[in-house]
């Protein structure tokens, strides 16, 4: 679809469970130690239900095997961003990264999410438009992944429609809003 506009959606797997990356990544955090701990689903799920003590050392393995994951995923995205580059697609691109939660690794006695902590709420949210957004600009302030939709809309000069949840994250990215928003989990 060289000379027309494209959706796309990718929802990537990794770095979800099981924390079983291909080579060259699997081994990159993890390479010379011990497999201390399961990692399958099966393990992950049943150590999360049993609320069971773990120790360190197979704590530290889990999050290295799941950084493992990541590294893969992001690669994946900077496959699909090269893709967009030699295709010369990557200047008109609005490309938005985000997580859909984060792990808790034993924080509050949970291995995995389920519960509203941190460790599973705050997650990024990345956008990328060039030469329509600030490269590295950061936003302190807490947003929702409810806001995404309104900030695409925005960014293609078109109404939001009545009723839609979230707003626009164009005025805290430009700097004329600057308060924190309200937002539910």
């Amino acid at each position: 679809y060289e000379n027309r506009p494209t959706f796309a959606l990718i929802h990537l797997l990794p770095p979800h469970t099981p924390y079983e990356p291909p080579p060259p990544f699997i081994g990159a955090y993890t390479a010379g130690s011990p497999a201390v701990f399961d990692v399958s689903d099966s393990s992950l799920n049943s150590y999360s239900r049993s609320r069971q003590t773990v120790p360190e050392r197979a704590v530290r393995y889990a999050r290295d095997r799941y950084d493992e994951n990541v590294a893969y995923a992001d690669a994946l995205v900077g496959r699909l961003v090269d893709m967009l580059r030699d295709r010369g697609r990557y200047d008109d691109a609005l490309i938005i990264v985000l997580s859909d939660h984060g792990e808790a690794f034993f924080e509050h006695g949970l291995l995995q999410h389920g519960l509203l902590y941190d460790e599973n709420l705050r997650v990024p949210i990345i956008f990328s438009a060039p030469g329509r957004l600030p490269r590295g600009k950061r936003v302190p302030q807490h947003v929702s992944s409810m806001d995404i939709a309104p900030t695409i809309l925005d960014l293609l000069g078109l109404p939001t429609p009545a009723g839609m949840d979230g707003s626009s994250l164009m005025p805290l990215i430009d700097g004329s809003e600057e308060a924190d928003r309200d937002f539910y989990s």
